[in-house]
């Protein structure tokens, strides 16, 4: 009966363990935010440019005269509506918050004045809480999976030692916010198929609705959420579940058609941004006029860290030269600018106004994405190529989170397949409708991580299983062993 003694004592063991976790995890939970961000610091300071430059308008706008806008009077005054309002809203916390923020003035902004670029670097704090608040949150995911401890610090380590994800957080970028937005929304799509009451359907809505304000892109989600209600309750005839689904429009619909109320009110664009989306499919419609070479070139040139190189050293310079986004003929700039001004130009020429020939544009790129619809999809692989060298460890997540999706697909796992939602919609829409830029999919890394805790839990199950096995055999071997003997 002694290894039943041991198995009680081992027991026993870690049950004080398990207590001694649950103290401790407050102050884990601190150290790891207080150790990103002082991380952080370790990076250079950088001269915000481009896109850097509007999220950090809006902010001080809102900062200083309380309205969402770059320029409020004036000849430059704003027309449209501008970026997402969620990340500018939280610098302009920022510019409350930090004395040197604060006392910019709108010129030391837009020229990038010395005192601006070291004031700036608060930002990067704002970012790195930002990263491990989304490792934290994925590591609370794979626990309510039911996994252990070992696959959440997986998870987490994956997320803060991911160097590709972190040498962004200087920049003022709103990726890290919707990073963070897409994890909680992960675990809401999951608390909601747990326990599907009207508490966790609104708070799933209202996350995704803040997602949506901080990429329009995830509008697209809106639908494929809500969709399989609407089928569910019409097939069953489940007069719950159409509540729900109506909860959860009527939540977004108050969070998304609010602002997009305000920008129709105050530029007369019902909409939740700039119209950017036609910029967006004329850069993505570009690449569908590589040649066979530039096709095969790409997937070297997208390769992280040795790619460029290799392919300037071995491949012809005419096969990669318009993938620079500095070449006056190369996919970039003809899909941003030269194309996009051709074809307005064409439209006002017709007699429409440049309102009237914006609003057009995105319906003449899509006649021609149609019109070439085969090259279209057969260059979503190398685009889709390029996203994943977001990630520092793809060449595990990437494999683990196929895995995950199609076990869980074939088990009809759908709490876990809920939690890969995000991340699935991210490979997509990004890789559909833009340029898939990396830090594009910064949304799917924590979709990777969750993917490798739960692959790391299935081996130790799998490990575990093994040696329970091979443990009971000896106890029972040793059990037979020491009973005592009577002679026949």
């Amino acid at each position: 009966m002694g290894w039943l003694k041991n198995r009680q004592h081992m027991a026993v063991m870690f049950s004080r363990i398990k207590v001694l976790v649950a103290w401790l995890s407050p102050i884990f939970l601190i150290g790891t935010i207080f150790v990103t961000m002082m991380c952080s610091r370790l990076l250079p300071l950088w001269h915000p440019i481009a896109d850097e430059i509007e999220y950090l308008g809006y902010a001080y706008t809102l900062a200083h005269e309380g309205t969402y806008a770059q320029r409020t009077a004036g000849p430059q005054a704003d027309t449209t509506p501008g970026r997402e309002p969620l990340y500018p809203a939280l610098l302009a916390v920022l510019f409350k918050l930090d004395p040197r923020l604060h006392v910019l003035t709108r010129e030391d902004i837009f020229s990038g004045a010395p005192q601006a670029v070291e004031a700036f670097a608060v930002i990067r704090y704002l970012n790195a809480l930002l990263l491990a608040l989304t490792a934290l949150i994925t590591g609370a995911t794979i626990r309510k999976l039911s996994a252990g401890w070992a696959a959440a610090g997986i998870g987490m380590f994956y997320l803060l030692m991911n160097l590709q994800a972190n040498k962004d957080l200087t920049h003022v970028i709103s990726d890290y916010l919707a990073m963070t937005l897409s994890s909680i929304l992960g675990l809401a799509f999951i608390s909601v198929l747990k326990r599907p009451n009207v508490r966790n359907h609104a708070l799933c809505a209202f996350v995704l609705a803040l997602l949506c304000l901080t990429k329009t892109i995830f509008v697209l989600l809106v639908p494929i959420i809500l969709a399989p209600y609407c089928i569910a309750a019409i097939v069953h005839k489940n007069g719950k579940l159409l509540l729900l689904m109506s909860l959860m429009a009527l939540v977004i619909a108050l969070v998304l058609g609010g602002w997009a109320m305000r920008n129709g009110q105050r530029y007369g664009v019902y909409a939740l941004s700039d119209q950017r989306s036609a910029i967006v499919l004329s850069t993505r419609e570009a690449l569908n006029h590589m040649t066979a070479a530039e096709y095969w070139t790409s997937f070297i040139i997208w390769t992280r860290g040795f790619g460029d190189d290799l392919a300037k050293k071995y491949i012809a310079p005419v096969h990669w030269r318009r993938f620079d986004n500095e070449a006056e003929d190369g996919f970039y700039i003809q899909g941003q600018f030269t194309n996009v001004t051709q074809r307005i130009g064409q439209l006002k020429k017709s007699g429409l106004t440049q309102r009237e020939a914006d609003a057009r544009l995105s319906g003449i790129v899509i006649e021609e994405i149609l019109r070439h619809f085969p090259r279209y999809l057969a260059t979503m692989l190398p685009v889709f190529y390029r996203g994943l060298w977001s990630d520092e460890f793809v060449i595990f997540g990437f494999p683990a989170f196929v895995y995950i999706v199609i076990v869980s697909f074939r088990r009809r796992d759908y709490v876990v397949l809920a939690g890969m939602i995000v991340p699935l919609a991210s490979l997509m829409f990004y890789t559909a409708f833009s340029l898939n830029v990396p830090r594009y999919q910064y949304t799917a890394i924590p979709g990777f991580a969750l993917a490798a805790g739960l692959v790391l839990q299935r081996l130790l199950d799998k490990k575990c299983g093994v040696l329970s096995t091979a443990l009971h055999a000896v106890m029972n071997w040793q059990s037979y062993h020491k009973a005592p003997r009577f002679p026949h």
